[in-house]
């Protein structure tokens, strides 16, 4: 059971269909999101405000964000199920019991529907264009399964894009490394 958007597990004797534009919002409770954000957190009060805040700002709107929440007691769970409340996009999931950092990657993984899917964690930042960006990276490369982005640190970005097909085969690769100038 998957968006017939775009299948998994590879091409069909027929290829790949054409992705079809997301126009504004279309996710409710029962429907399958574009995008599937993962958010393991355990105790994240600090930095998971601004964090959610940063995928809500997305201009492609058809995602999900699913919180796989490790026993929190710092006041993460109370601000996540906030945001819950306000749009149903945001699933919280409280594990209801102690899992390893491993675990809970793959509990987040494990509770996405969405057809794309990226880990995001309780101190990430995305840039509002983010989601539509990737998808429509990926939506030009069609036998494209994986894309990796841009990570820009305090004083250096890392820029390595990578796009491999379904084979295995690495599609497109570039990497550039830099040093951003100090703030005077």
């Amino acid at each position: 059971d998957h968006d017939e958007r775009r299948p998994r597990g590879g091409p069909t004797d027929e290829g790949y269909p054409p992705c079809e534009p997301v126009a504004g919002p279309t996710h409710t409770l029962d429907a399958r999101p574009l995008v599937s954000f993962g958010l393991p957190v355990r105790n994240g009060a600090a930095t998971i405000a601004q964090t959610i805040e940063s995928i809500l700002a997305q201009t492609l709107e058809d995602w999900e964000l699913v919180i796989s929440d490790n026993l929190s007691a710092d006041g993460t769970s109370e601000i996540c199920a906030s945001f819950a409340a306000r749009d149903q996009r945001v699933r919280h999931v409280p594990t209801g019991r102690d899992l390893t950092q491993n675990e809970n990657f793959i509990e987040a993984f494990r509770l996405a529907r969405g057809t794309f899917f990226r880990w995001y964690g309780d101190d990430d930042w995305m840039e509002p264009t983010y989601a539509e960006r990737v998808v429509a990276a990926m939506d030009d490369c069609p036998k494209a399964v994986l894309c990796t982005t841009v990570q820009i640190g305090q004083d250096w970005f890392d820029e390595d894009h990578i796009v491999v097909d379904c084979e295995g085969h690495i599609v497109v690769q570039s990497r550039q490394l830099a040093m951003v100038p100090a703030a005077q």
